[in-house]
């Protein structure tokens, strides 16, 4: 097992990937078609969520997108595929599956620390400065383990983290498939889409209580209620799929079409789930994919895709259209406070700058909740969520209360790696992508913590499309000369004297 994913050469020095001269890629028209037939064939299971029911149809996907990871030890593609999979539903496995106990709910979580520990010549061999920078922060939050006054919340906190390496080596070993940026591409996306339809039309007959019962004690009456910030990631991993087929430009016509809608109906349904952190990261996204179609015949293409999709998507619902935009003008409205406004999410700033001003180095990884909790500076915080502990729902902020100056500033530094290696590529093209994964992890990490796999899944698949994707060199064509040229050459080769 351990050889056939340690089978590899050794990483690329930092410097931009060479132009590879008639690189010899696999012949993987076979696979790219069986991961295309198996990836519809998974998205199309939830067209029986009519018969079955929605969590029966989430048990089977979620199983195959595991028993494909497991192939995937030996059929790199197969392999990709399905923990791709698993990231996009992950916020509802979550939800519906995995409720019973920290080994359930982080099964996904150890199976790649299982990989990692697989692939450890691999991980140790990377040189790109996101992985570099990423192992730094790791290693930062392991140290802060020692004196967190929160040991468990720390190390959950930091098994969220470290899973990032074990999707790493899975699209590391697929960086030779040229077309599997596509394969992903419509594969997840349509797995999104169509998971969209069944979701939203069967969310009035499921529990979301009796499934987290948590909610309850959170003051949550309505049954169907699922924490957008989460859920969100179930349609973003769909939409950062179809960014990257995009961005890899290795289909046109017909194929590029269908991108183009499962983009624009994942994007629809980002909108209404109504987490205002998702539709930001939707926006910057919808801006990639302007920035990247150079054509103004297939830029007006994908406006009309786009206002297709809302016309007909998003007005199918249209209490859950008029909840998300009273969320977005809420956030703008001067009658509710700024704590009302941000969902607690200001108060939270406050004690967290608070609690590093008192620990410039932090208190401890997971020791939020704990510092919270017993914040000692209250003034201009709303009392409702004081004495209690509570998450910081917000890594920038955790990081800071938690591992101090060394954490945010590895932390700052490695998201905004992106952007600057975009533009040290940017004659390659890649600056629009670096842009979009700085600002997806920016606005993303204001809203959420380290457990979405959706996030991580962009950061795996952009280190390897922006350091190890093959890149074929224009072939050079030498102008004919002339027949008369041609003799004269020949002659003083022949006659040198004459």
């Amino acid at each position: 097992m351990s050889a056939g994913l340690a089978s590899h050469r050794t990483f690329v020095s930092p410097g931009p990937p060479p132009i590879e001269h008639n690189a010899a890629l696999p012949k993987n028209s076979r696979a790219e078609n069986a991961a295309l037939w198996i990836g519809v064939a998974v998205a199309l299971l939830w067209l029986s969520t009519v018969i079955v029911g929605f969590k029966a149809a989430l048990g089977v996907i979620t199983l195959c997108g595991f028993v494909m990871a497991i192939v995937g030890l030996r059929h790199p593609l197969i392999g990709v595929l399905g923990v791709s999979a698993i990231c996009s539903v992950d916020a509802l496995s979550r939800v519906f599956l995995m409720t019973t106990g920290v080994l359930r709910y982080n099964t996904f979580n150890y199976w790649l620390v299982l990989v990692i520990l697989l692939t450890i010549p691999l991980q140790l061999r990377q040189k790109d400065p996101h992985t570099r920078l990423l192992q730094f922060f790791v290693f930062i939050l392991f140290g802060g383990l020692i004196l967190t006054p929160g040991l468990k919340d720390g190390i959950l906190h930091l098994l969220n983290l470290v899973s990032v390496f074990g999707l790493l080596a899975y699209f590391y070993r697929c960086r030779n498939y040229s077309h599997v940026w596509y394969v992903l591409g419509i594969s997840i996306g349509t797995l999104s889409a169509i998971g969209g339809f069944a979701f939203f039309f069967m969310q009035d007959e499921l529990s979301f209580v009796e499934a987290r019962a948590e909610y309850v004690a959170k003051d949550i009456i309505d049954r169907n209620y699922i924490d957008p910030n989460a859920l969100t990631y179930f349609f973003l991993t769909g939409i950062f799929a179809t960014c990257f087929a995009i961005a890899g430009k290795s289909k046109e016509g017909r194929a590029r079409t269908t991108l183009l809608v499962l983009f624009a109906v994942n994007c629809c349904w980002a909108f209404l789930v109504g987490s205002r952190g998702g539709i930001l990261v939707a926006s910057a996204c919808i801006l990639f994919v302007l920035t990247s179609v150079r054509s103004n015949t297939k830029r007006f293409k994908f406006i009309v895709v786009g206002v297709l999709a809302v016309v007909i998507v998003i007005n199918a619902f249209p209490n859950l259209r008029d909840r998300s935009m009273g969320r977005i003008d809420k956030l703008f409205d001067d009658q509710y406070t700024a704590a009302e406004r941000t969902s607690s999410r200001s108060d939270f700033a406050i004690g967290a700058w608070r609690i590093f001003l008192e620990n410039p180095l932090g208190i401890g990884t997971g020791g939020f909740k704990r510092g919270w909790a017993n914040l000692k500076n209250t003034d201009g915080l709303g009392k409702r969520k004081l004495g209690v502990e509570k998450a910081a729902h917000s890594a920038w902020l955790k990081t800071l209360a938690e591992n101090g100056v060394p954490g945010i500033v590895v932390f700052a530094a490695f998201v905004f790696s992106f952007a600057y290696i975009g533009w040290e590529y940017r004659r390659r093209g890649d600056l629009p992508l670096g842009l979009l994964v700085t600002m997806t992890l920016t606005s993303a990490f204001t809203s959420t913590q380290f457990q979405a796999k959706g996030i991580w899944f962009i950061v795996a698949a952009a280190i390897v499309f922006l350091h190890h994707r093959p890149r074929m060199a224009p072939r050079m064509i030498t102008p004919r000369r002339s027949s008369g040229l041609r003799d004269s050459s020949s002659l003083l080769r022949t006659n040198p004297n004459g």
